[in-house]
């Protein structure tokens, strides 16, 4: 599994977990996928040590476990907003969901996916057009009759301040700074007596969410990561010094194509997308995805970063099991 994975695109909606939930998923999917590079014959490790606390640390991820913490969250929003003097219809439809268009028939990471689609940003299986058209916003009606000073201030009570865009690492998403949805995420993390959000265990929060950074930085995996570098630099591809660099890279030239300004300036009209240069970024993004999975392979830097991410997992659990077991009791209660 590549490090900088991908999400399919399709219907993907978040409020049953918090920001910090959901980013807990992806580091369990990090530590997990711990298998050779992508479209090698590499053997497979094992399954993550972490595994059998996840549920206890971030939350079930069943249908009815999700559902559950969704109603939590949306009702406590709502409570929010009512003692802000703004109303809020709680969406019970919403929580985590992906439709996969292509029914799974083209694994993301393998080869035939990169040939296919490279790193699926300008186009993927998983995308389509009216996978979002069953949702309807419960708030849409309300909204619509607002004006923009209005929806602003009732969109800055329900998610706080928005964060300003700027050069350099997002800031970490913080629940008391998120305004109504972001205390209600904490109130339904708290109900479903999960460590994320449980003061007493940041500590132990931080450190795991710290794991993917550490296995990454050990020495034999950056010296992988300067060999991949090079490998696609004299594969014609230079400049990408980080295995995330390629997918951050077509993700905002992406982001730049395929959403042209839309609010007219000086009475022009908006910017049509340009499906030519779409079409050539496409075919750019094939060639260095292919050129990607062949120096991650000569490299060793996959099995290598999921050796180490291994073997930090297991460090992990080894130094903190009596926490992490009385977690696993405490949520099964």
């Amino acid at each position: 599994m590549h490090q900088s994975s991908a999400r399919p695109r399709g219907r993907l909606r978040l409020s049953a977990f918090s920001t910090a939930a959901v980013a807990g998923a992806v580091l369990l999917a990090l530590s997990a996928c711990t298998g050779g590079a992508p479209g090698t014959d590499a053997p497979p490790t094992s399954e993550s040590p972490l595994a059998p606390y996840f549920d206890a640390i971030y939350g079930g991820s069943s249908d009815e476990e999700m559902q559950l913490r969704n109603d939590t969250m949306q009702t406590a929003a709502a409570a929010c907003m009512k003692e802000q003097g703004f109303p809020y219809e709680p969406d019970t439809s919403s929580g985590i969901s992906i439709d996969d268009a292509a029914g799974g028939t083209v694994e993301w990471g393998s080869r035939e996916f990169a040939e296919q689609y490279g790193y699926g940003v300008v186009s993927s299986p998983y995308s389509s057009p009216t996978v979002d058209h069953d949702w309807v916003d419960p708030n849409a009606d309300y909204l619509a009759g607002l004006s923009d000073s209005e929806r602003a201030a009732w969109e800055e009570a329900l998610y706080g301040m928005p964060v300003e865009a700027a050069t350099g690492p997002v800031p970490d998403w913080d629940w008391t700074t998120a305004g109504c949805m972001g205390a209600a995420a904490h109130e339904a993390d708290l109900a479903a007596g999960v460590a994320v959000g449980d003061p007493e265990s940041q500590g132990l929060i931080d450190e795991l969410q710290a794991l993917p950074d550490r296995a990454a930085s050990a020495d034999a995996v950056v010296d992988a990561e300067r060999d991949w570098s090079d490998c696609l630099a004299a594969a014609g591809h230079p400049g990408y010094e980080h295995k995330g660099d390629p997918m951050t890279d077509f993700s905002d030239r992406y982001g730049v194509l395929a959403r042209p300004e839309t609010a007219p300036v000086d009475g022009a009209q908006p910017a049509d997308v340009d499906e030519a240069a779409l079409s050539a970024l496409q075919e750019e993004e094939i060639a260095v995805a292919v050129a990607d999975l062949d120096c991650a392979e000569s490299s060793h830097y996959d099995e290598l970063l999921a050796a180490e991410q291994q073997r930090l997992d297991q460090d992990f659990v080894d130094r903190n099991r009596a926490a992490l077991d009385a977690l696993v009791a405490t949520h099964d209660d």
